[in-house]
């Protein structure tokens, strides 16, 4: 989707009246547009070439492209590093930030460097277990969990000032997303129609789901803006990983036609 004032590449968007941040897939959300999004897998290099090649598959195709940010507990280059890169190459990136890597003061200051580079969609996660990576001996922070992430950032960029209370000189200006799993029981059970336990805006937060592998059997909440993850199938063994790792997940029930042939 193309907007009239299209900025040059490596440049946001204007403000809008009503929106938060100066991003494209915000724009493309509340003109209730289909937004589609990518995530891209970082790479184990300090090569930048290697993220231009992998983010260059996605150009026309998408509305933002997501950074993991060590996805499964293993490590790779940061969510961060390639932020700075594709924004400067003027793709519309989301940052994942994980609570199990960081404490508050640590992402608080990535939350002020990503916007200060031109980033303007964060994804706060709790992150996954040190056990189901590659570095079992790390130990995880979890100083905070994927709900009182949110909460911060919110606090920055509508109250401009850190958690300790000091002042920012100039806020964030981040659309903010969150993560439910959509197979987590009871599934009737969605209080104040969010993910997790936490009343959210429409304006202020974009949740995104886990895999989605058997929508059937999701109540999908209201009011919230929501950004449906599916995953192809490149493998039978992915797909046994998947139904092993993933909790409540539901792979069995939809490989034969979520399968991606090669």
């Amino acid at each position: 989707m193309s907007f009239a004032d299209e900025p040059t590449a490596g440049e946001n968007l204007p403000i809008l009246p009503g929106h938060f941040s100066p991003g494209r897939f915000e724009r493309v959300l509340r003109a209730g547009q289909f937004a589609v999004t990518a995530e891209i897998a970082p790479p184990d290099s300090a090569d930048p070439n290697e993220v231009y090649a992998r983010a260059e598959d996605f150009n026309g195709y998408v509305d933002a492209i997501n950074a993991t940010d060590g996805s499964g507990a293993n490590c790779h280059m940061s969510s961060m590093g390639i932020c700075a890169l594709l924004t400067r190459m003027g793709y519309s990136m989301i940052l994942q930030m994980s609570c199990r890597d960081r404490n508050r003061i640590s992402m608080q200051g990535d939350v002020l460097g990503a916007a200060a580079m031109g980033v303007a969609n964060i994804l706060c996660l709790s992150g996954d277990g040190v056990q189901s990576g590659d570095h079992p001996e790390a130990k995880p922070v979890f100083d905070m969990d994927s709900i009182s992430a949110l909460s911060m950032v919110r606090h920055m960029r509508d109250n401009s000032a850190f958690l300790s209370g000091r002042s920012l000189s100039s806020p964030p200006r981040l659309f903010m997303g969150g993560a439910s799993n959509p197979f987590a029981p009871p599934l009737d059970f969605r209080p104040n129609g969010s993910p997790k336990k936490s009343p959210r805006e429409p304006s202020s937060c974009r949740p995104s789901t886990a895999s989605i592998l058997n929508a059937s059997s999701y109540l999908w909440p209201k009011p919230v803006t929501w950004a449906f993850t599916k995953k192809c199938l490149f493998s039978l063994a992915w797909a046994l990983w998947l139904q092993q790792s993933q909790p409540t997940g539901s792979v069995k029930m939809s490989l034969e036609y979520t399968f991606l042939i090669p």
